[in-house]
């Protein structure tokens, strides 16, 4: 008899997972740098332009709730903004298909974008018109 209450306890244990409430991420802040890079991790270019920097910030701030880790694990982005306080890195905000990616969260977590909001983002680190 014991053996149903361990497989529903592991059930709701991996259910309860799964629906993990959104966790906030902490926007970089004293950022003077930021890398870009694309596919297999290929530096595209550096974004030193202060109002530049301060528009993709700004962009992050404004998605800062709603970072999850799936149960199939974090996607694995397309293109990624690599955010520098000199020579420290201050983490990471990328974006793939309909999802955005971050550390930013304290931990690797995405969360669902529509292709207006990964349009946006992409067009703010140069790479407008680019499909994911």
């Amino acid at each position: 008899m014991r053996a149903p209450i361990v497989w529903v306890s592991a059930l709701a244990l991996i259910f309860a997972a799964g629906c993990e409430r959104g966790k906030s991420l902490t926007p970089p802040t004293n950022v003077t740098l930021i890398k870009i890079t694309g596919p297999n991790k290929r530096f595209i270019m550096r974004v030193d332009n202060e109002s530049k920097i301060a528009a993709i910030v700004k962009f992050v701030s404004e998605h800062q709730s709603g970072w999850t880790q799936p149960m199939a694990g974090v996607p694995v982005a397309s293109y990624y903004a690599y955010f520098y306080n000199g020579d420290k890195v201050l983490g990471q905000f990328a974006v793939g298909g309909g999802f955005f990616e971050t550390d930013l969260a304290g931990d690797f977590r995405s969360r669902e974008a529509t292709k207006s909001e990964t349009d946006a983002f992409l067009a703010l680190i140069g790479l407008q018109g680019v499909r994911l």
